[in-house]
């Protein structure tokens, strides 16, 4: 582990698979405590909970929140969970892929 990030706080959302488990992985590398995150448990690849157990077994520190951060009350509880959790947050990363803008047929 590194300490470059050490005592930092990151929010990765969309963190479960790909990219974005990627980035919340190299920021726990480099000493972030992190919140992992993505719609639901269990999710075909990945998802949340498993990133935050591969970053809390290699030494690091990682809670996962599941939920749909496109939702407004979603993502403040998001926030408030980073806060409750580890006081503050100083890095976000906004990864988790937008449905598509339906159309209103007008």
């Amino acid at each position: 582990m590194g300490d470059w990030l050490k005592g930092k706080v990151a929010v990765v959302t969309g963190s479960g698979q790909g990219i974005g488990r990627a980035i919340a992985m190299g920021f726990a590398a480099e000493g972030a405590l992190v919140v992992t995150n993505n719609r639901e448990p269990r999710a075909s690849g990945g998802d949340a909970a498993s990133v935050a157990r591969e970053i809390n077994a290699a030494e690091g520190r990682a809670i996962p929140f599941f939920g749909d951060v496109a939702r407004f009350d979603v993502a403040g509880k998001l926030v408030q969970t980073a806060v409750d959790k580890f006081g503050r947050i100083d890095i976000l990363v906004n990864n988790a892929p937008c449905a598509p803008l339906r159309r209103s047929g007008r």
